[in-house]
């Protein structure tokens, strides 16, 4: 399991829709949350672990109102605040990290279960300073609507995202290639055998994170793969990888 953590160089997304993009700029909306505080806290029995969503947005050349705004995707994100648990904030442990995670989605605990042991430690000692303490967001889904898919629109606001949230300067995002249900669900009609269908759809999902500055962070011939990165190292920067969306 103990493996060097290194950073991809950076590269630029290939454009893949043959439609000129329409002309206008993009923004990421978060949507409302809720923390309950004081005595009310334990209402939320998950405080420290959260589900989010936050919508794509386009708006047409010169129109900056929101009238105008168009909604044109989502990314779904799962918010960790490891750091509060790791601390026993609001009633949480970090021995009970797994079931916490459990109780939010099987998902997730895959996700805990794979880098952390039942103590709640980091299982590989190359992780530990990108995973020991800090907050993690785990991307659950990043969906356009298919006239905006092929511009790396998707990368752009998944950036916009980690910059909106004001923690992420030395914590982790991490993520697990396997793609949305609705794709899985368009190729089971082509007759592609699955696991054929599966390992094709990685492949492009990692070569698509890797370019935000994602490296594997689970043994390359593992089953289940996990990619992350550690906002405390330098990234590529965005402009760097979509420079025609500036």
């Amino acid at each position: 399991m103990n493996q060097r953590i290194t950073r991809p160089p950076p590269a630029q997304y290939k454009v893949k829709n043959k439609n000129p993009l329409p002309k206008g700029h993009f923004s990421v909306l978060l949507h409302e949350s809720k923390r309950y505080i004081g005595q009310s806290r334990y209402l939320n029995e998950e405080q420290n672990i959260s589900r989010h969503e936050a919508s794509i947005c386009f708006y047409p050349e010169n129109q900056v109102n929101e009238e105008e705004r168009q909604v044109i995707g989502k990314v779904e994100y799962t918010l960790i605040n490891r750091s509060r648990i790791y601390n026993a904030m609001d009633g949480d442990s970090i021995d009970n990290f797994w079931m916490s995670c459990d109780a939010i989605s099987q998902e997730l605990e895959r996700m805990c279960s794979t880098l952390f042991n039942e103590d709640g430690d980091v299982r590989n000692p190359a992780l530990e300073e990108y995973i020991g303490t800090g907050d993690i967001v785990y991307l659950d889904s990043i969906e356009l609507d298919v006239k905006w898919r092929g511009y790396g629109i998707g990368l752009l606001a998944l950036d916009g995202l980690i910059g909106m949230l004001p923690s992420f300067e030395m914590d982790s995002i991490m993520v697990h290639p396997a793609g949305s249900e609705a794709h899985r669900n368009q190729l089971k009609a082509t007759g592609i055998p699955p696991a054929v269908e599966f390992a094709a759809t990685q492949a492009k999902l990692i070569a698509y994170y890797r370019l935000l500055g994602m490296v594997e962070w689970t043994p390359r011939n593992a089953d289940y793969k996990l990619l992350g990165m550690w906002t405390g190292l330098r990234l590529p920067r965005i402009e760097q990888i979509v420079p025609h969306l500036f």
